[in-house]
């Protein structure tokens, strides 16, 4: 559901949801969350984590911002996004 409401488009849809797993693949064989034997370690790896950190952010951020569009915001309630102000 998550991927379909960040696309309508079947091509982007499907782009899209190979992203999320290619990320999440990346995730599983890596120390991201805890210490596990047989991962990758990427704890020292400060250009790694700054990858994975803005890859996970960026997709929350466009998810987020695609359910706000839809109207999945609670009427009365803020925008599940913040968007920078941008002078016109």
């Amino acid at each position: 559901m998550l991927v379909a409401a960040m696309s309508p488009d079947p091509i982007l849809n499907a782009a899209l949801n190979l992203l999320m797993k290619a990320i999440t693949d990346i995730s599983n064989k890596a120390t991201v969350r805890h210490h596990e034997v047989g991962k990758a370690e990427i704890i020292e790896d400060g250009d790694m984590i700054d990858f994975m950190f803005y890859q996970y952010y960026n997709v929350i951020r466009f998810a987020l911002a695609r359910l706000d569009a839809q109207g999945w915001s609670r009427p009365g309630r803020r925008s599940l996004v913040t968007r920078p102000h941008r002078e016109g």
